[in-house]
């Protein structure tokens, strides 16, 4: 495997997708509704994000053991503050693996 060290992809994602605090791929797996794939997620350490954060781990569902793309998803659809509006989808395949490379 070679490497380029002089690319920097997390500069890269952050500089294409100014003002969005949580940068992240679509699911990629058809049989789920996820809204997004949360195993890997860039995010801006910024108050609107860890205020986000704290209301994603005390979303009620979550304090149950409910997956946390599950939980994601619920605040997505009620827009919890303004979530989607701070949030670049990226494709499936940007930056996460897709199938059949995990399977």
């Amino acid at each position: 495997v070679v490497l380029d060290h002089s690319y920097d992809v997390v500069a890269r994602l952050a500089n294409k997708h100014p003002g969005k605090d949580i940068i992240g791929c679509r699911e990629a797996l058809i049989s789920t509704n996820n809204v997004i794939n949360s195993g890997t997620l860039l995010l801006r350490n910024t108050p609107w994000m860890r205020e986000f954060l704290d209301a994603w781990m005390k979303q009620p569902d979550a304090l149950i053991g409910a997956p946390d793309q599950h939980t994601f998803d619920m605040l997505w659809a009620a827009d919890h503050l303004g979530v989607q509006g701070k949030t670049a989808l990226l494709p499936a395949n940007e930056f996460n693996s897709e199938p059949p490379f995990f399977e």
